[in-house]
């Protein structure tokens, strides 16, 4: 769930309108992948963070377990959105 944490802490932070879902077989998470399809369908194991733009294409994802996932999203989104000055500032 760190992921998810991180999200939305950069949501706020930025106020993007952006929004994280957890995928698992675990009940405790947003969507329950009984059947394991998302790694059959996807090659999504549990670990790896995806992240989807608005109009459902894939602008980033990484097979990479990262010890901050807020810095990992951060860095990213610089490069995604383009406003590297401001989106290092909240580092």
């Amino acid at each position: 769930m760190a992921w998810n944490d991180a999200a939305k802490r950069i949501s706020n932070q930025l106020e993007l309108n952006m929004d994280a879902y957890s995928i698992s077989s675990n009940n405790d998470f947003d969507f329950i992948d009984t059947n394991n399809q998302r790694y059959k369908k996807f090659g999504i194991t549990s670990g790896i963070v995806v992240l989807i733009s608005p109009d459902g294409f894939v602008a980033w994802w990484s097979k990479t377990i990262h010890e901050n996932p807020e810095h990992a999203l951060i860095e990213v989104l610089s490069i995604i959105l383009s406003v590297s000055k401001y989106v290092k500032q909240i580092i």
